[in-house]
């Protein structure tokens, strides 16, 4: 509770009486409280100035300086008082009402000894003497005012002696059986007696004493033993055995002891009776009975004998002095009474055996109870002693004590009191200490002069593994015991005594000596504590650290004129794998309260130690140490975190991140005048298989309302330290690192995003696109100065095939209109920066073709555009390329263009394409705004060469035509497969027809059925699907128009909601078939009659197809029916049979326009019941034909359009239909 020897102290003598001049004359003093600074000013001032400024202050202020400071300091003011200033000011306390009142006046008892500790110096000295005060505390919680008067709060609560030797009892008890009996051991019934006769004869009896105290002892007779000792026991049967045998000697023991039965009464744990062995005396019982309550006596037991007290037992005699001889044996019906607890006084601090002790009636004094303690200990300070004590009125005062003298030792102590001895000081004077990794650690007298070299007077006197290059010494500036820290090279000092090292030392100086393999955290422990304590306001504490990749990481003392390399050396130097590139060095700005960074080259400070390179380092600096195969984010966690939480509006968190392939990403701190390769060197570097020619630095506004995409190129920003090359970083800045391998737009898609959402009405956002035969193609953000060559290096080069002499580039201008520009990439990319590499603007997409893909997909959506921005005056600035070129079709008119540019657009010329001449046509609008058409011709071979003459400057809407070489044969060839002799692809020649290619390749096999054969053309297929298209787009239009008529029937008409809802999902489904059915291309032939010349011969084309099937035996039929299914042929069924076989129509079948596919491909229509043809003939069911019933669709009545097409939408399902029942494909 009471608080010695703590305050430090370290303000000078001017700091006392400016704050004495502020106390004395503050307005604030004057109130019930003072200012917290005034406070802490206080507090600082040492213990004699604290005393001679309260001594001087009016009482009124003395009062609120004390209600002002906390528990703890209130009691270590009081210490420093003496008597009469402590009673006045627990006088003037008294006055405060008690409900608000936190301190009970001290009031202390008018003793002798309180008369003595009127003098201060006794307090004083007890101030200094008790240095082992932080031992007895029990907690460091704080108290309040009213608790810090409680002294024993300040201590470890004390135990009552005595009560310890009853913990652990076992639950039964019992004296050991086998010892030998007393001979005072008094025999009663139940005891066995064994008597042994030997001599002229050998006999053993077992004799058990009666209840009428008898044993009856063969041919001798009953013998009276009741009452009888033992040994007057054996005295009597030797006697009466002596009496009536002769030669006859008898030895006489006891067997099986009875038991009895006592009570066990008053403050023990578990009162009752107890039955126990007859040799059990009364600390038997007590243990029995579970020992005794803490508020039972251990003074005085007594022990009752038929009803009178026959012994009083003092467990003290046994405890203190080993005696037993009041420890009484029991005999049957004995009542231990334990009475309730005497006076108790406690003794603590340096005494042999601090405890609580129940004194007697006539033990009174100090002196009697340290008696009982095992007296004082050679440590104790005896002149500074209190005791604790409860007044008459209920408070707690303290009466002090100068045991040193006869007169305190006579002190009384009243039941309650606590009783506390102080140790000595510590502290010695005129020593230099030496302690740590030395062979004889330990204590040198100091005297004048004395030097390192004169305590280490060689390197003998170290241990081996001893670190020579860095020692401690541990410095107390007299007066104000203020510490300080010098380093020191032992191995300079011990071998070089006129050298700087060889430090002179001052009284209680401590050298501390390091080893090279133990950790020097637990022996510089207290001394970083003590340099944390000294730590002011504006002055941080004088310890530096380091963490990291260091052999012992963690606080070490700040020394004078301390650098990197020093605290690197007193780590025991950096770990294999340490960055020599890049460490941090965090250092605390106390005045500003906020933190600063930087970075440090561990190689360059360590290579020259002592130079501007090896940074000077201050206290409270934190040093980083990475690890190169070791992630630094989380080692930098804690410092970032700080940043941020330092940032304030105006003034971004100092933090940059670094994201991509790099070895390490994640957050850095932002230094000052760091640089993007700083960045880069702090992550590790780059990794294997980085784009070194594009990286994005992400920029954020102060207000973060904003950002700008910086593209980099990561090998001039390595190379470089201009500006434009490797800029300065920003707050919040992040760098995004990019792989060859992984697809980059993944990577930039979010940072164009926030670029596309900050852009404002009529701020194109800076992004640019590129697409086509590029790597990774996409957008990309719009850095300054950016050109062609720039986006092609972002989207990681060309791919194959690439077409080096055509490009666009497509620009949307401010008023929405489309610019299209050429791009030659060769010259482009051969010199990036010269004419032709053009500079990008926003929005700008450049278009990159494959010299062997289709362009006109792509390009025909830029010609669209153009057209559509065409008007009157201005024509759209389109041209057109015909004939033999790679990719024939409309271009953009760019500016300049000629004849040997559109060619390249298209692709170059085809090998049939004729050079001699070709053709400009000319669409103009003449003076009286009549179309007229010019026709004009070129040289073409000279054009694409260059010739001026020939290479005609184009205007919008002419169309080139290239023709070709006059009787240009192209190398055809047609495929016939399935049932001939020899499938395969042929050659053919020019006029060839089908019935010669049917010879070439052995005609049809006897399995092959020529009626079914299925041939094929590419350009049917073409027709064919795009006349499916457009009839897909018109009905899907019609579609809609009905439904929409439909919702006005069914609001008019709600019952018709059903048949509506029919009507469109019958809609629906022919859609849905016409979409899924493929384009067959097929051309319907009757191959037997082409073959016997009875038909025309048909004329083969290139890529015509002719496949014949086996023979068919199945007849299919679907559509409307209940079973869509294949059936055997049998030429006796009709129609109508084959149609009852598959289940009968449906509800929406179709009866008027029923089809047969026949096996060749053609379709006729047929009626049920009359069974005939439209024409009149018989309809007729061959084998491999199949029957199509279709969906009556002429309740829908509003689209004519339907029914009248129906047969065509179901001609392509019908075919494909046909072709997968009769297994061609």
């Amino acid at each position: 509770m009471y608080r010695f020897g703590q305050i430090k102290q370290s303000l000078r003598k001017a700091l006392f009486l400016a704050l004495f001049s502020a106390l004395a004359t503050s307005s604030v003093l004057a109130a019930p409280s003072i200012s917290q600074a005034q406070k802490d000013s206080f507090l600082k001032l040492p213990e004699a100035q604290q005393r001679a400024m309260v001594s001087q202050l009016p009482d009124a202020q003395k009062k609120s300086l004390f209600l002002s400071l906390g528990a703890s300091d209130q009691q270590k003011l009081l210490s420093k008082l003496s008597a009469a200033e402590r009673k006045l000011v627990g006088g003037m306390l008294a006055t405060e009402t008690p409900a608000s009142s936190t301190l009970a006046a001290p009031t202390p008892t008018p003793t002798p000894a309180a008369k003595v500790a009127d003098s201060p110096s006794t307090v004083e000295q007890a101030a200094k003497a008790v240095s082992k005060q932080a031992d007895l505390s029990e907690s460091t919680t704080p108290k309040t005012l009213s608790e810090s008067t409680t002294p024993k709060a300040a201590y470890p609560a004390l135990k009552q002696f005595g009560y310890a030797l009853f913990e652990g009892t076992p639950t039964t008890f019992a004296p050991a059986a086998d010892i030998p009996i007393p001979s005072e051991y008094i025999v009663g019934p139940g005891d066995e007696v064994n008597v042994l006769l030997f001599g002229k004869e050998n006999v053993e009896f077992s004799l058990t004493v009666t209840r009428e105290g008898e044993i009856n002892f063969p041919r001798i007779g009953p013998i009276n033993v009741s009452g009888l000792t033992f040994k007057e026991l054996k005295e009597l049967i030797d006697l009466r055995v002596s009496q009536q045998t002769i030669g006859v000697k008898a030895n006489i023991t006891l067997g099986t002891l009875r038991s009895i039965r006592v009570f066990v009464l008053g403050d023990v744990n578990r009162p009752g009776s107890y039955t126990i062995s007859a040799l059990s005396t009364l600390t038997n019982a007590l243990f029995v009975s579970g020992g005794i309550k803490p508020i039972g006596t251990l003074r005085d037991i007594e022990l009752k004998r038929k009803g009178k007290v026959v012994a009083n037992f003092d467990l003290y005699d046994l405890l203190l002095h080993g005696d037993t001889s009041k420890d009484m044996r029991l005999l049957p019906g004995d009542v231990i009474f334990v009475k309730p607890l005497g006076k108790t006084v406690g003794i603590g601090g340096e005494v042999r055996r601090p405890a609580i002790y129940e004194l007697g009636p006539q033990e009174k004094s100090v002196g009697d109870l340290l008696s009982y303690s095992g007296g004082m200990l050679p440590t104790a300070f005896p002149k500074v002693s209190q005791i604790e004590r409860i007044s008459e009125n209920g408070q707690r005062t303290l009466v002090e004590l100068d045991l040193s003298s006869k007169r305190s030792l006579s002190e009384s102590v009243l039941d309650g009191d606590t009783v506390r001895i102080f140790s000595i000081l510590d502290r010695m004077n005129d020593i230099v200490m030496v302690s740590g990794h030395v062979r004889r650690p330990g204590g040198t007298e100091w005297r004048p002069g004395l030097r390192v070299q004169d305590v280490l007077k060689s390197m003998d006197e170290l241990k081996s593994g001893t670190d020579t290059d860095y020692g401690l010494i541990r410095r107390e500036d007299a007066p104000n015991g203020h510490i300080s820290v010098i380093s020191v090279n032992l191995h300079e000092a011990i071998n070089d005594p006129f050298g700087p090292q060889n430090r002179l030392l001052s009284p209680r100086d401590q050298l501390m000596v390091f080893s090279n393999n133990e950790s020097r955290a637990p022996a510089i422990k207290g001394l970083i504590e003590e340099l944390s304590l000294q730590a002011r306001f504006n002055e941080p504490a004088r310890v530096v650290s380091i963490a990291g990749n260091v052999r012992f990481p963690g606080q070490y003392p700040y020394v004078p004129d301390m650098r990197i390399s020093d605290l690197v050396q007193a780590s025991l130097d950096l770990l294999p794998e340490t960055d020599l590139d890049y460490a941090l060095i965090k250092r605390e700005l106390p005045k500003e309260n906020r933190i600063e960074v930087f970075s440090v080259a561990l190689s360059d400070a360590l290579g020259a130690k002592g130079w501007s390179q090896d940074i000077k380092l201050q206290p409270s600096d934190e040093v980083t140490v990475f690890r190169l195969t070791e992630d630094r984010p989380p080692l930098l966690s804690d410092i970032v975190s700080k940043l941020r939480e330092q940032a304030r509006f105006g003034q971004p968190e100092q933090v940059v991140s670094i994201k991509g392939n790099v070895r390490y990403p994640g957050d850095y701190p932002l230094e000052s005048n760091m640089r993007v390769s700083d960045l880069v060197r702090a992550s590790l570097d780059v990794l294997p298989a980085t784009d070194m020619h594009y990286a994005i630095l992400r920029r954020e506004s102060n207000n973060r309302d904003h950002i700008t995409l910086l593209p980099l190129s990561l090998n001039k920003v390595m190379s470089a330290v201009d500006e434009k090359a490797n800029p300065l970083l920003h707050p919040r800045d992040q760098l995004i690192v990019l792989s060859l391998t992984d697809d980059r737009n993944e990577v930039i898609s979010e940072y164009i995003t926030e670029l596309q959402l900050q852009a404002r009405n009529g701020e194109p956002e800076p992004v640019v696109t590129i697409s086509g035969n590029i790597k990774y193609a996409g957008d990309y953000p719009l850095g300054p100065n950016m050109r062609v060559s720039d986006l092609v290096s972002a989207s990681l080069n060309l791919l194959p095939e690439t077409d080096m002499q055509y490009a666009l580039l497509q620009r949307i201008e401010a008023d929405g209109t489309t610019t299209v520009l050429p791009v030659f990439l060769r010259a482009v990319l051969s010199a990036p920066g010269n004419a032709n590499d053009m500079a990008l603007r926003a929005r700008d997409k450049l278009i990159l073709f494959n010299k062997n893909t289709v362009r006109q997909w792509v390009i025909g959506e830029i010609v669209s555009d153009l057209k559509r921005q065409a008007k009157l005056g201005q024509p759209a600035l389109v041209v057109s390329i015909e004939g033999r070129v790679k990719e024939a079709g409309a271009y953009p008119l760019t500016q300049g263009m000629r004849v040997s540019d559109i060619v390249l657009a298209a692709g170059g010329l085809e090998e049939a394409a004729y050079s001699m001449v070709a053709e400009i046509t000319r669409f103009t609008v003449g003076q009286d705004s009549e179309f007229q058409t010019s026709h004009l011709t070129v040289n073409l071979g000279k054009a694409v060469a260059g010739d001026l003459s020939e290479n005609t400057l184009l205007e919008p809407h002419d169309i080139l035509t290239v023709k070709q070489i006059p009787d240009w044969l192209e190398q055809n060839a047609v495929s016939i497969t399935g049932e001939v002799k020899f499938p395969g692809t042929y050659p053919i020649a020019k006029g060839e027809t089908l019935s010669q290619l049917l010879i070439r390749a052995g005609g049809a096999t006897d399995l092959g059925d020529p009626e079914a054969a299925f041939f094929s053309r590419e350009a049917l297929r073409d027709r064919e699907l795009m006349a499916r298209r457009q009839l897909v787009l018109d009905l899907e239009m019609d579609a809609a128009l009905i439904q929409k008529d439909m919702a006005n029937q069914v609001s008019q008409d709600p019952n018709s909601s059903g048949k509506a809802n029919a009507a469109l999902t019958s809609m629906q489904q022919v859609i849905d078939q016409i979409k899924e059915s493929e384009a067959a291309g097929r051309l319907v032939i009757d191959l037997p009659n082409v073959v016997a010349q009875r038909s025309e011969d048909i004329l083969l084309k290139n890529g015509d197809q002719l496949h014949i099937p086996q023979r068919i035996q199945e007849v299919g039929i679907t559509g409307e029916v209940m079973s869509s299914a294949s059936m055997l042929y049998s030429p006796s069924m009709t129609l109508e049979q084959y149609i009852e076989a598959a289940g009968g129509l449906t509800s929406q079948a179709d009866t008027d326009r029923i089809y047969v596919i026949k096996s060749n491909g053609s379709i006729v229509a047929a009626e049920l019941k009359t069974s005939t043809l439209l024409n009149g003939r018989a309809a007729t069911i061959d084998p491999g034909d199949v029957i199509m019933v279709p969906m009556d669709l002429e309740h829908v009545s509003e689209l004519t359009r339907w029914t009248n097409i129906s047969q065509i939408s179901y001609q392509f399902a019908i075919t494909a239909a046909s072709i997968m029942a009769l297994g061609i494909f």
